[in-house]
């Protein structure tokens, strides 16, 4: 559960998983293979003897999640995550619950400004039309 403070209004989660489990979903589909390019020869891998006999007694451990949510987060905004049921390498499960400040967004450096050099606007009036 995330929350936009002052008012605790709701904001729509996504997706919170592993790393590994994000990138699998949301990795950018691979460029276009160029067909002029030669084909490289397949790689073939030393295996030791029984090495892929034995299936992993546990899922693997990870240290962060990647929260996703609907909407962009806000310049300055401030949230409160919730999360619950995370489960330690034990097996132990917590609620875990934590402030995020989103910093104020940056000014854009490579942005063009106006001409310092240039001369100012007129301010005399114009001249009166003659009759």
């Amino acid at each position: 559960r995330v929350v936009l403070l002052p008012d605790s209004v709701p904001v729509a989660v996504v997706s919170l998983l592993p790393k590994a489990g994000h990138d699998s979903l949301y990795r950018p589909p691979p460029a276009a293979p160029d067909s002029a390019a030669p084909k490289p020869a397949p790689a073939k891998r030393p295996v030791a003897a029984g090495a892929d006999t034995i299936p992993p007694s546990r899922t693997a451990l990870f240290t962060s999640l990647l929260l996703r949510v609907a909407e962009p987060w806000r310049p300055e905004g401030k949230y409160v995550i919730e999360i619950d049921s995370v489960r330690n390498a034990n097996g132990a499960a917590a609620q875990v619950r934590g402030p995020l400040e989103v910093p104020k967004a940056k000014v854009d450096s490579t942005a063009t400004k106006p001409d310092s050099a240039r001369a100012p606007a007129d301010s005399a009036p114009p001249p009166k039309p003659s009759q």
